[in-house]
């Protein structure tokens, strides 16, 4: 994901706030810290079905306040903070902008990376609300893409130049759609998803959203994780930093959901509650 750094003082969601720091902090083909993790960014089904999300494809048509489909076996605890939670980690961005590897990026980290990205989503006109034609999607898309210069100088370098914006609605809804796809895969991916701590589950969604080749290539994590070795999978649980320092923030997170995981299973806590924040 690519987005600067924003630390609201309590879950709630403003929408006159944006983020503090100009630098994107995150992108979405970071690597994990694994040895043995390959250096390309990967095809995996965690990006497939985030993108096919982003793209209105396998629901899109659903509301963000809707429980994605078959999704017993993930906490709803999860779900329903996962807006909060990447807010810090993301921003939230209604305009368009390149974050430092010169991808078109909007929303909360979203990448509309190609342009197909962005003309599947609901821009509109920030004077007067008038939804925005593939045309002037593809426009200012293209006027960001050709201007490189632009991925040193932050997201707020492009407020003043674009024209088209995305509502809170349509940026919750971008999210958890593409929240519930990473969702699918991970209860595909781990045969024992359904036993794990809401903590450790909210770790995994973290990782699906940021990092590259998970969880397929993240092979060091998934042996942890299939073995509840929620202290192992801490560590495995490093997005590579390099060129991004911005990522160290949900490194932070992501250690402190799978320590908490730990603690729960340690000390036979409840496995739905979510602790994130509180550290246990």
């Amino acid at each position: 994901m690519s987005e600067p750094n924003d630390t609201p003082a309590d879950d709630t969601l403003q929408t006159d706030e944006q983020p503090a720091d100009d630098q994107p902090v995150e992108q979405s083909d970071e690597q994990p810290a694994d040895s043995d993790q390959p250096t390309e960014q990967s095809d995996e089904p965690a990006e497939q079905a985030g993108e096919q999300a982003e793209q209105g494809d396998g629901g899109s048509e659903q509301s963000a306040e809707q429980a994605p489909p078959d999704s017993a076996e993930t906490h709803t605890s999860i779900r329903d903070g996962f807006l909060a939670f990447s807010r810090p980690l993301e921003g939230r961005v209604p305009w368009t902008y390149l974050d430092i590897k010169g991808l078109v990026t909007t929303g909360v980290g979203n990448l509309i990376d190609p342009v197909g990205l962005a003309l599947k989503l609901p821009f509109v006109h920030k004077g007067d609300g008038s939804p925005a034609s593939e045309v002037e999607i593809r426009a200012e898309w293209q006027r960001l893409k050709d201007d490189q210069s632009l991925a040193q100088k932050g997201y707020k370098a492009c407020e003043g130049i674009t024209e088209l914006r995305l509502t809170d609605a349509a940026i919750d809804q971008i999210v958890l759609t593409k929240f519930d796809g990473n969702d699918r895969v991970l209860r595909q991916a781990f045969s024992n998803w359904s036993d794990w701590p809401a903590d450790a589950q909210l770790g995994a969604h973290s990782i699906a959203w940021a990092g590259a080749g998970f969880p397929t290539k993240w092979t060091n994590f998934r042996t942890a994780a299939e073995a509840r070795d929620w202290k192992t999978a801490a560590a495995q649980s490093h997005i590579d930093e390099t060129g991004n320092p911005g990522v160290k923030q949900r490194n932070a997170a992501n250690a402190q959901l799978f320590h908490n995981a730990e603690v729960v299973e340690s000390s036979d806590l409840d496995r739905a509650t979510l602790h994130y924040p509180q550290m246990l």
